[in-house]
Order: structure tokens, then C-alpha cells, then sequence
């Protein structure tokens, strides 16, 4: 027997995939073969490479290591690890741990192999660690060893450690008694199982020992532990073949079947057999998954899939478990068949975008071991994409295709490497359209390429300016928006090379080598600021403040321009991969990118460790800043009291000396806003933004404050600048309605200044200004009628105490002598006396029509009985003027402006006259047409009536001579005015009348005498 080391080997401490299991059984059933599977010698080649290779390095305590130094447990794991590997994807081991055993002593120290190096390392751990011992097995349980039994020389375990691999150092927990008995040499493997592992333990010599039992008992149990529960339990056995009761065997797992496979050992000889051991219902359902179609979808979900397996049972209980690493997500699944489920993706976007493994669960039943991968690929986001290209420069060639391309990347800022999202692409001529407006072009065209890029084609059909705006419409739930580099403006040409609109072209090459020299210059300058000495005990405490505020700056840079440098690295990367897929060299370029990449990588990292070597600096520099702020603050404050109490702020200064004082406390102003930009930029520079808050409170207090004063000032210019105008007007020229408009607007701007200066002197004498000019105006217009006498500007200077009001209005009266009566002081006096002046100007008018009607108002003369003798009489329309005048008449003499009353009272009376005379002579022309033909052409009425004959003589003489008279006259005023003659006429009306009834009575003698 050669000299080895009886250790435990485990695999690395990772998850594993599992694969399909296949079968189910109430029990655990055996089954085996004395021999060898083909399958296995078949591995054996593999197996030894690996050994030999092991061979080469020396592992701790082990001076030489031949093929089989790890023995028949080693190479039985490493085949099965093949076995098992083989049907799963990949999975990269990083190293193996190696725990105490035996080499002419028993161990208890815990190494590392480190499989990439091939370098084994001693690892140290804390909390309680196992005695030493040799026997025992381990097994990677998730990132945890489980450490069970074994024995030394003197002692045989029964107990359980736990070894912790995620703190650094590793930590041991015990577990005492987890062994029924104490057991060593046996065989052990953990299984990934839902919802905690379990480990799983055969055969072995059990104890304790002692003087009836020397060596131990060979045993053949079955154990499971429940590695989350820490718990053990016998599983019945079950099967046609068992295998013998044995020792130094060993156990691994098959997921592709779901059985623990068993291999030789010891019992009094040695062992070739092998078995398999059935533990599905042990480590998950009677079902499994076997594949998914499709297998990669959006992090954000909704994908549909369907998954295939076996032995599915038609039930709606379907639960379809999407894990990974991070996080978990259960979405309900659908019944099919029973080799078919089908579910929607969940959002899975609250955790890295990857892979996951999709796991189901039937019927409240725990979820499957075996699993299937389905990945989740990270959406695109619009804050990561980019635009590229020559369709993004200016100097473009018109009529010519030209193209960008569009970048589509993800969250995390990496490229997206499948196709399937929407871009809207605007590109729009300015100006270009009918009355300037903007022109939308069209035919343009986005190309998926199916790899995360996407071309854009498009033809500007004219010379001009175009705006170019991309935008991500969120597909797969992704966040949308405008890409980066959206919003650009784009000159084309005429007459340029057409090579211009090409990716090789010249515009790409310059504005690559002009992106490449910024970010170098950028990044250069930021690194260097950042690498800057913050101090020197040689400088000043100026220039070490002024080298300070550098570095701070170059710091503050790094988080204020991230946005802006990641873009440019980002679009020069695109655009040199584009170039080298063309075959284009950009060695150089890729060299300078790399190098300002790099500087600008160093600058984020150096970045936190500079910004903490100048707290302390950053910290006393405070100190002093702080005091400064105070001081300045008192500064600001004294500013504030001299704007408050400024001569401007009365509206007595007027307008130029307050522009003056606006001008001044304006200059300070702005000088101090300078002033008050370096404190803020000191105190951010020195962590102390918020002692500038009051000081930044009242120069904005003062800024408003003067803003407000020179809205009023210059509004107050305007008003004072237009009546100072208006007032040289001569008083026949103007335009009083004019002024009265202009007047309102001037009111208007005054009350639109802002509400906080309303309360100021200087804006209450403004607003009483244009208000006295507003009031005045309607006053102005009135003045300005035609019925404005001498007498009326004489009341008007009576009343305003002023001699501006000349009694004789000439072209020399100006709108200024106007407003010097302040008439704005006496509205209602004015407003009475343009009244009066009004209402006299009508009385004036009633009385010069009267004069004129009545002038050509004649009476109309016919003869009686073709006689000489006349008759007078006035038209209807000349009785309705009469009555119509007369009410008018009235009216004057009812009102209360007397200056007309006389000539009125005149009028009045000679229109009485004249209406009294008319009726009384139409009564008598009347009577007499009747009485004539009987007293002077009938003898027998002379006969009979000799008095009344001999009086109507009388009347007849003197009728036609008051016919005569007034046929003569003509005119009825004049006519109807002859002194006495209303008397005399109604003298001769009495007279006919006793002749008239002297008549009638003899006439109605006659009719008693001669009734018919």
C-alpha cells in the first residue's frame, strides 16, 4: 500500500445546474451491475488527464502524488462530475477545498485550490473549527461546506460543521449530536433541492467503538439531512438489487435522472459494483421541465412561452418560477397537455437582466430540481442610446442619400445586441414650409439590423437647416424618449463632395478627430486638476484658497460634465467600430481613446481619495469661508437699506434724477452680483452653500426692488414724455378722442407694474398722475364744443382761479394752459358749465330757426266771391310748426340755464299773438262770409234789420279793411304783431256777433210764419 492522504475532496462551492429527472416511486429503489458502465471507461482518459495534471503540483503534507493518489473516491467524483457536466451548460469552476484527513497523522487545517492558478493556499477561518480528524466527508451546500463525522485515533464523531464562505475569513458553526450515531468512512452528496438541499449519506462503519466492537459495523442506511432544516430522516428503501453494507464507497448525484449513483468500496474486499438509487420524490416532484420555447425575452416581460416536459397533470394550480441569483418571480402558468404549459413572462426588471431558471410547480406541489434557462435581455432605454453619422453633421450634400446610425443600449449602458425596437425619426426643414414655417421631410427610413443598431436613410431635398429628433417609443416596456444626441441642427449644402454624406467620409473623419481632441483635452485637464497640489506651506493663504477651489472644481467637473464625456466616448467608440467593420485603420484612434478612457476611469477612481486627503483642507478653508460669508452678508444688508431708503422711491425726485439714482444703485447692483457668484461658487467650493442663502435672499430682494422701480420710472418716463407732447398741441388742433385713448393705455401700464411696488410713493404719484390726465381728457373734449362762449371761459376762470382760460380762445391757447387750470379739481364744475354751454348752444340754435321760420311763414291769400276782398289763413303744416315752436319755447323758459329766457319770453309772446290773431281772424272771415250776402246784398234783411243792416255796415268796412291790411303784410308774424289789433279784432267779432243773432231771430220769426 503506497502512503496517501485519506482527505475530502469538494467541488466548487457554487450552485449546479441540474437536469431532467425521469421516473417516480413510493420508495427508494436500488439497482446496479457488478461492472462498469461503457459510459464510464469510457471517461477514465479524461479522468486521468485531470489526475496527471493534480499530479504535477504538491497539495500540503503530500510529497509525491501518483495517478491514484485521491484513490477510488476522487476518481469515481471526477468521472461522475463528467457525467453530469456533459448535459448541462458550462459553468466555470474557480477552485476546490480541501479539509483536514490523514497522512501518518490526523489533520484538522483547511486548504484552497485555486484551479485557474493551480496554486493550493491555506485558508484561515473563525468560530469553532472540527477536531482533527480523517473519515469524514464534506459537501458544498450553496456557499456553505457541511463537514460530517469521522474519527481520529482516539474519538469517532457523530456531529456536523458548517463552514460559512461569504464572510472573509470563512466562519465554522457546529451542529452537536446531528449524527444518530458516530460514523466515518462513509459515502456523501448534497442535491440541489426545492426548497432547501439536502444531503445524502450511505453506508460507512458506524460506532461508537469499544471492546466488543473493535472496528465497527459496516452499514448500509440511507440518511438525508435537510440542509435547511438541519434535520435527518431514513428514507424506506426500496428495489430488486441492494447493495452490501460498505465503506471508503463513493456517492454522486445524476439530475439528469434525478439518482444517486454508487460506486465500489470496501467490505472485507474491494469493490467494483455500481448502483443508482431513485430519490426524486426526495429531491423534488414526479414531474419535470425539458425545454422552453422561446428561450430569451425582455426583462420587462409579457413575453408568452411555452415549456415542455413530462408527467404534467391537468390542473389550473400552475406556478411557473422564474429565478436567479438576486430575486425571484412566480407567474401563473396554463394546462396544455401533459407534455405542454404555457405562461407570460414576468417583469423581471427589478433585478439584473441574465439568465434565470425556470422551475414549476403543480398543485401546491414543491417546484421541480430539474430547471430549464431562459434569459432575460435588458431592454432598451433612451438615456443610453445614441445617434452617430454623417446624417448628423453639418456640411452634408443635398440630393444626396446620406444616414445615421441609431445605437440602442440599455440601462447599464451596454449595447443592445438584438433588434425589435420602434424609433420614431423627425427630421423637419426650417423654414422650409409655406410663410416660414417648418417643412417635414419625407422618406425617411429605419433599417433594423437585428444587432442593436439601426440606420437611418434619408435625402435632404434642399439646401438649409434641418432639425433631427429621434426618439425611443419604448418597446419591451423600455423607458422611452429622445435618444442621446437628439435635437440636433444639421446644415446641407449644394456643391459639396457627395462623399460628405458617407460614414468614411471627410465629415465623420473631422468630427471624430474633433470629439477625440476634446475628450483629451477634457479629461487631461480634468485628471491633471484633480492630481493638483491643494496646498503648499511656501504659498500664501490666497493661492492656497486658489489652488484648493481648483481641485475642488476639477472634482465638482467630474460629476457636472459625466453626462457630457460619457457621450463623447461613447459616439467615438461607435464610430471607430463602424469605421473598422469598413475596413478603415483607426489604430491610432482606438490607442487615444483607450488612453483618455483610461484617464477619465482615473479620474472617477482617484476622485473619492482626493476629495477625502482635502476634507480637512476643505473643512478649515470653511472656517474661513464662513466668516466671510457673515461679512458679506452685513455688506448685502447695508445695500438693501440704501436701495430701501433711495430718493427714487418718491415720485417728487421725477423722473430724470430718479433714472439717475436707478442707474447708480444698478451699477452696484450688478457689481455685487459678481461679488455674490464668487462667495456662492467659496461656499459650495467649501461645503458651506447654505450660509450664502441670506445673503443670495437679499440681493435677489434688492434686484426686485430696483426691477420694480425701473418698470415704474420708465413707465412714468412714457406717461410725463406723452403729456409733456401733448400739452405744446395748440388748442384747435387736437385730437381730443386721441388723447382720451392714449390716456387709458398710459393707466393700463401703471397698473400692470407689479403688486409689491403699489404700495411705493413713486407709484401712487404715477397712478394719481395718469389718473388727474385720464379724468382731464373727457373734460378736454367737452371744452372743445362749439357752444363754448366767451362768457362760459369767463365762468371757467372764475371758478379755477386761473387767468390761463383766455375770454377770447385763440390760436395762441395750448393744451399746457389747458391742464395749468388742474381742471381735474372741479370735474362737476367743468361738467356744469360744458352743460350749460351745451344746452344754451341748443336754446341759441331753437331761437335762430325760429327766427328763420318765421321769417318765411306767409299767409295764404284768396278772394271772396271774385272779389278784391281777401281771405287769409295758414297751412296745417304751418299750424303744426306753430304749436311745435311753441312747446319748444317752453322748454327754454323751464330751463335752468336762463341766458336765453328773454329772447324766448319774445317769442313766446309773439307766437302767442300770432295763434291768438290766427283763430280770432279765422273765426271772423268765417262769420262775416255768412253775415255779407244778408246784410249788404238783401233788401229785406235791410228792411226788416235796419239797426243790425246799419251796424253790420260798420263791421263790413272795417273787415275788409283789416284783410287788406294784412293781405299787404303778408308775413304772419309781422301781420298778427300790428299793435291793438287782437283788441280791435275781437271788438268786431262781438259786433257780428249781435248781428249774426239779430239775424237769427228774424229768421225764425219767418219759419213760424211760413211753416212747410
Amino acid at each position: 500500500m503506497m502512503v496517501h492522504r485519506s482527505l475530502s475532496l469538494v467541488a466548487t462551492i457554487q450552485h449546479l445546474s441540474v437536469c431532467l429527472m425521469f421516473g417516480y416511486s413510493t420508495l427508494l429503489p436500488w439497482s446496479g451491475s457488478n461492472h462498469v458502465p461503457l459510459r464510464v471507461r469510457v471517461l477514465f482518459p479524461t479522468v486521468a488527464t485531470l489526475h496527471v495534471r493534480l499530479g504535477q503540483i504538491s497539495p500540503p503534507h503530500v510529497e509525491a502524488i501518483p495517478l491514484l493518489l485521491l484513490g477510488i473516491q476522487c476518481l469515481f467524483l471526477a468521472v461522475m462530475e463528467e457525467m453530469v457536466t456533459s448535459q448541462r451548460p458550462s459553468r466555470k469552476i474557480n477552485l476546490k477545498i480541501l479539509f483536514a484527513g490523514y497522512a501518518r497523522r490526523d489533520l484538522d487545517d483547511l486548504h484552497c485550490l485555486d484551479i485557474k492558478q493551480w496554486a493550493w493556499m491555506r485558508v484561515g477561518a473563525k468560530g469553532r473549527s472540527p477536531e482533527r480528524r480523517s473519515g469524514h466527508q464534506a459537501c458544498a451546500v450553496e456557499s456553505s461546506l457541511f463537514v460530517l463525522g469521522g474519527w481520529n485515533a482516539s474519538k469517532q464523531f457523530d456531529d456536523l460543521y458548517i463552514l460559512d464562505t461569504v464572510p472573509k475569513p470563512p466562519v465554522w458553526a457546529c451542529v452537536e449530536n446531528s449524527l444518530p450515531a458516530p460514523r466515518w468512512n462513509f459515502a456523501a452528496c448534497s442535491v440541489m433541492a426545492i426548497p432547501s438541499w439536502k444531503v445524502f449519506l450511505y453506508g460507512g462503519v458506524e460506532g461508537p467503538l469499544n471492546k466488543d466492537n473493535r472496528q465497527g459495523i459496516l452499514s448500509d442506511a440511507v440518511a438525508v439531512l435537510d440542509a435547511g432544516l438541519n434535520r435527518w430522516s431514513y428514507p424506506s428503501v426500496g428495489g430488486t438489487l441492494h447493495p452490501r453494507a460498505r465503506a471508503d464507497t463513493v456517492l454522486a448525484y445524476d439530475g439528469k435522472s434525478s439518482r444517486l449513483v454508487l460506486f465500489g468500496g470496501w467490505a472485507n474486499e474491494w469493490l467494483e459494483d455500481i448502483f443508482t438509487l431513485d430519490v426524486a420524490h426526495v429531491v423534488g416532484p414526479p414531474y419535470a421541465i425539458m425545454d422552453l420555447r422561446p428561450r430569451t425575452g425582455p426583462v420587462t416581460g409579457a413575453t408568452p412561452i411555452q415549456l415542455v416536459g413530462i408527467d404534467f397533470s391537468n390542473t389550473k394550480d400552475v406556478v411557473v418560477r422564474f429565478s436567479s441569483k438576486c430575486g425571484t418571480a412566480d407567474v401563473s402558468g396554463e394546462f396544455l397537455s401533459n407534455t405542454q404549459l404555457a405562461c407570460v413572462a414576468p417583469d423581471f426588471s427589478s433585478y439584473p437582466a441574465g439568465e434565470v431558471e425556470v422551475r414549476i410547480a403543480l398543485n401546491g406541489d414543491s417546484f421541480t430540481t430539474t430547471s430549464q434557462v431562459y434569459t432575460f435581455f435588458a431592454v432598451t432605454s433612451a438615456a443610453h442610446s445614441l445617434i452617430y453619422g454623417p446624417g448628423l453633421l453639418n456640411g452634408g450634400a443635398c440630393n444626396e442619400e446620406t444616414m445615421f446610425v441609431i445605437q440602442a443600449r440599455d440601462s447599464s449602458n451596454k449595447d443592445r445586441t438584438s433588434g425589435g425596437d420602434e424609433f420614431k425619426v423627425n427630421i423637419r426643414l426650417l423654414g422650409g414650409g409655406d410663410e416660414g414655417s417648418d417643412l417635414q421631410l419625407r422618406g425617411v427610413q429605419v433599417s433594423d439590423n437585428d444587432n442593436g443598431t439601426y440606420h437611418v436613410c434619408f435625402t435632404a431635398q434642399s439646401p438649409g437647416q434641418y432639425l433631427v429628433e429621434t426618439e425611443f417609443q419604448g418597446t419591451f416596456g423600455g423607458s422611452g424618449g429622445e435618444v442621446r444626441g437628439s435635437g440636433v441642427f444639421v446644415t446641407f449644402e449644394e456643391f459639396v463632395p457627395r462623399s460628405n454624406n458617407s460614414m468614411a467620409g471627410k465629415l465623420v473623419a473631422a468630427a471624430l478627430e474633433q470629439d477625440i481632441s476634446t475628450l483629451g483635452q477634457t479629461t487631461k485637464s480634468i485628471l491633471t486638476g484633480v492630481r493638483a497640489k491643494p496646498s503648499d506651506e511656501s504659498w500664501t493663504d490666497l493661492e492656497n484658497q486658489h489652488a484648493l477651489v481648483a481641485v475642488k472644481e476639477h472634482l465638482n467637473m467630474i460629476q457636472n460634465k459625466k453626462q457630457e464625456i460619457n457621450l463623447l466616448i461613447d459616439r467615438v467608440g461607435c464610430i471607430l467600430s463602424q469605421l473598422k467593420l469598413q475596413g478603415v485603420n483607426i489604430g491610432p484612434q482606438e490607442n487615444m481613446l483607450e488612453l483618455y478612457r483610461t484617464s477619465w476611469d482615473d479620474s472617477q477612481q482617484e476622485a473619492p481619495a482626493v476629495a477625502l486627503r482635502i476634507a480637512p483642507l476643505i473643512k478649515a478653508q470653511g472656517s474661513r469661508t464662513k466668516y466671510e460669508v457673515q461679512s458679506y452678508e452685513s455688506k448685502v444688508r447695508q445695500l438693501l437699506q440704501e436701495v430701501e431708503s433711495a430718493s427714487f422711491r418718491l415720485y417728487d425726485t421725477g423722473v430724470d434724477k430718479a433714472l439717475e439714482l436707478l442707474a447708480v444703485s444698478t451699477k452696484r447692483f450688478e457689481s455685487e452680483q459678481i461679488g455674490c457668484k464668487n462667495m456662492i461658487h467659496l461656499a459650495n467650493m467649501f461645503e458651506c452653500p447654505a450660509d450664502m442663502a441670506k445673503s443670495s435672499e437679499l440681493l435677489d430682494s434688492i434686484g426686485n426692488i430696483l426691477d420694480a422701480y425701473r418698470g415704474v420710472w420708465a413707465c412714468a418716463d412714457e406717461c410725463t414724455s406723452y403729456i409733456n407732447e401733448a400739452s405744446s398741441l395748440n388748442w384747435e388742433d387736437l385730437n381730443a378722442d386721441g388723447l382720451e385713448e392714449n390716456a387709458k393705455l398710459i393707466l393700463t401700464k401703471v397698473k400692470q407694474q407689479p403688486a409689491t411696488i403699489k404700495e411705493a410713493d413713486a407709484y401712487r404719484g404715477l397712478e394719481q398722475t395718469a389718473k388727474q390726465f385720464l379724468v382731464t381728457c373727457p373734460l378736454i373734449s367737452s371744452l372743445r364744443q362749439p357752444s363754448m362762449r366767451d362768457r362760459h371761459w369767463n365762468m371757467l376762470t372764475k371758478v379755477t382761479g386761473s387767468m390761463s382760460a383766455k375770454s377770447n380762445v385763440s390760436k395762441e391757447l395750448t393744451l399746457a394752459d389747458i391742464l395749468s387750470l388742474n381742471l381735474h379739481l372741479h370735474v362737476s364744475t367743468v361738467n356744469d358749465i360744458t352743460e350749460r354751454a351745451s344746452r344754451e348752444a341748443t336754446h341759441e340754435e331753437t331761437l335762430v330757426a325760429l327766427a328763420t321760420t318765421w321769417k318765411n311763414v306767409n299767409f295764404k291769400v284768396s278772394s271772396y266771391k271774385d272779389t278784391v276782398v281777401p281771405l287769409l289763413k295758414i297751412t296745417e303744416e304751418d299750424a303744426d310748426q306753430l304749436e311745435a315752436d311753441q312747446l319748444a319755447l317752453q322748454s327754454i323758459l323751464a330751463s335752468r340755464y336762463d341766458y336765453f329766457k328773454s329772447q324766448a319770453t319774445e317769442w313766446q309772446c309773439a307766437l302767442v299773438a300770432v295763434s291768438e290773431v290766427v283763430q280770432m281772424l279765422s273765426e271772423i272771415q268765417r262769420t262775416w262770409s255768412y253775415l255779407e250776402p244778408l246784410f249788404i246784398g238783401s233788401e229785406e234783411v235791410q228792411k226788416e234789420l235796419p239797426e243790425d243792416a246799419l251796424r253790420f255796415a260798420g263791421i263790413d268796412d272795417q273787415v275788409r279793411k283789416v284783410l287788406r291790411g294784412m293781405a299787404e303784410t303778408r308775413n304772419v308774424r309781422q301781420a298778427c304783431q300790428q299793435k291793438g289789433l287782437l283788441h280791435h279784432l275781437e271788438s268786431m267779432n262781438s259786433d257780428q256777433d249781435l248781428c249774426k243773432k239779430a239775424l237769427a231771430d228774424f229768421l225764425a220769426g219767418k219759419r213760424r210764419t211760413f211753416p212747410r
